[in-house]
């Protein structure tokens, strides 16, 4: 299996030490990668560029070769206009020159397969784009949060199949969906577990349960309903247990 990595919905406005966190935990993890979600205004906001809090915050990042920055775009389960979507595509590859940023987080993915054709022309979008004017793929990240079909997995990096409560993740039949899903499919998904009352070695234990039906990236907080505008309690355990699982490929 592909190492594990941490992807993390960072929608903390980056007032001085309020990312401290992930600065912390990624030099002491080299190791781990992490790919952090950046969502200023629901998007990039209007301007070509960030305020200033965010081109420092962004810029230290951009020098931490283990973290990955990705710009939120929404796409309304498929009712959101293709052009609106590429312009605040268009807009965050603006910043990759000067910020690093790295690809596109596409939030609200529609499920169904007949929008199949919608995301893979954003997926090409991004990646055309990143391609021609920097030299490189941008990273993409679909999320619609349930497992969707395989065809849904041939454009994008990573596929966020799961986003719901650690209640919602131990009933049965969330692993019974995952385990049908194809080895390969697998791979490239993510869970994204909001609600969980884990500490310490229950963390741990169950970041290697997520690992064990194969998939790739993780994020397990606290906080309720996925805000995310607060660092989970146990944040240091979790990116330990990521560590320990990476050590361990």
């Amino acid at each position: 299996m592909d190492k594990p990595f941490v992807l993390i919905p960072l929608y903390i406005y980056p007032l001085e030490q309020a990312w401290e966190p992930l600065f912390q935990v990624a030099a002491t993890h080299p190791g781990v990668r992490f790919v952090a979600i950046i969502n200023p205004n629901s998007g990039p906001g209007p301007a070509a560029l960030p305020d200033a809090r965010y081109m420092g915050a962004l810029r230290r990042l951009s020098e931490m070769a283990n973290v990955r920055t990705l710009g939120y775009v929404h796409c309304s389960y498929g009712k959101r206009p293709l052009d609106a979507i590429k312009a605040d595509i268009d807009v965050y590859r603006g910043w990759d020159a000067c910020l690093g940023l790295g690809g596109i987080f596409f939030d609200e993915t529609p499920s169904d397969a007949r929008y199949v054709p919608f995301m893979a022309t954003l997926a090409g979008h991004t990646k055309s784009t990143w391609q021609g004017d920097l030299g490189r793929d941008g990273m993409v990240i679909y999320n619609p949060g349930v497992v969707v079909a395989r065809a849904y997995f041939e454009h994008p990096d990573y596929v966020v199949v799961f986003e719901q409560s650690q209640d919602h993740w131990n009933r049965s039949f969330v692993r019974q969906g995952l385990q049908h899903a194809s080895v390969e499919a697998r791979a490239k998904s993510v869970a994204i577990i909001h609600s969980s009352p884990t500490r310490g070695s229950k963390v741990e234990a169950l970041a290697r349960q997520v690992r064990s039906f194969g998939l790739t990236g993780i994020f397990v907080t606290d906080e309720q309903a996925g805000g995310y505008t607060k660092w989970p309690a146990a944040w240091t355990q979790f990116a330990e247990a990521i560590a320990g699982m990476s050590c361990a490929t």
